[in-house]
Formats: structure tokens, sequence, C-alpha cells
């Protein structure tokens, strides 16, 4: 009888909304529980998939560190290019990179990619943490964001610099052979 004092009178017209309102908070109380629900498994998804990924990494640089320490030959803990060229020869290698994605034919591309300074074009070594970091960042799965392209935009203003001195150069030369034979006998 309470509930008719909070309605007014027991009007059956009263009463069915009150009914209508109490199905309806019901009904909302399921949606956000199922919406919960959905957000809870979605984050549960996303940290299965990452730690799944921290497992493959783990596994590769196991394997790699391994494959390394026998092409090391220098020992001074530096991958260089020609290191790289006989790990990449090395089937345990190949399957350790083929687990992260990376086939035997993008080794070149990474060899370019990896060994040559963007800055002067100079070929460098790389240590085996930065090495294995920069494989698995540049594997065909992942996804580039803005600081990869803002990385694309400087190698590519860096090459077009050495390429316009280059040609300055060689332009100097063709319009005054003479005086670049002169500046190279003097030396």
């Amino acid at each position: 009888m309470r509930l008719c004092r909070c309605f007014g009178s027991c009007e059956t017209g009263r009463f069915f909304m009150f009914w209508v309102f109490v199905l309806f908070i019901i009904i909302s109380s399921f949606m956000v529980l199922n919406m919960l629900i959905g957000v809870l498994c979605e984050q549960v998804s996303i940290t299965a998939a990452e730690e799944g990924d921290k497992l493959v990494v783990g596994k590769v640089t196991e394997q790699m560190t391994q494959v390394y320490q026998a092409v090391d030959t220098n020992g001074n803990g530096m991958i260089s290019e020609r290191e790289f060229r006989r790990m990449s020869a090395e089937t345990d290698a190949q399957a350790a990179l083929l687990s992260l994605g990376v086939e035997p034919k993008h080794f070149w591309a990474l060899q370019d990619v990896l060994f040559v300074n963007a800055s002067d074009g100079q070929l460098r070594e790389l240590e085996f943490t930065e090495f294995i970091r920069l494989v698995c960042h540049m594997r065909p799965g992942t996804a580039a964001n803005v600081l990869d392209i803002a990385q694309l935009r400087r190698q590519l203003r860096d090459s077009e610099a050495r390429i316009v001195t280059s040609l300055r150069d060689l332009y100097a030369i063709v319009r005054h052979p003479e005086s670049s034979w002169e500046h190279e006998s003097g030396d």
C-alpha cells in the first residue's frame, strides 16, 4: 500500500506505468552489464595478443642470441652487415625471423634499412638489443605510425641533400674539368 501513496492513488494506469518503469530499469541494468562485459572481453583479448607477441619476441631473441654468438667473430657485441648476412644464412635464424613474419625474401630489405646510417648513408653496426628492437618494429605485420612517417621524411630529406651535393660536385667537375684535375694532382 505504500507504493500506492507514492503514486497518489492506485489507479490502473499509474500502477501499469510503475511496472513499465521497473522493467525499464531492469533492462537498462542488463544493457549496462552487457556493455561492461564487452569492454572487459575486448581488453582481455588485447592483453592476450600483447602477451603472445611478447612471448614470440622473447623466444626469437633467445634463438637469435644463440645464432649471433656463433657468427660474432670479432666479439664486439655489435652486428655488422656482414654478420647479418651470415646470420641470415643460418636455418635457426631464418626460422626465428619467420616466426616474427619476416620471410627470407625480406632479409635484403632489412639489411638495406638496418645497416645504412640515415644521416650520411654510411654503413653502421648495431647493438644486438637495438637490432632485435628494429627487426621487431619493421616486421611486415606492424602498422606504421606518425613517428615512422616523420623518420621516413627525415631520411628522404637527408638522401635528397646528399644527392644534390653529389650532383653539384659532378656539375663542377663537368663544367671545369681542368680545375678538378689540378686539385687532385696537388694533393
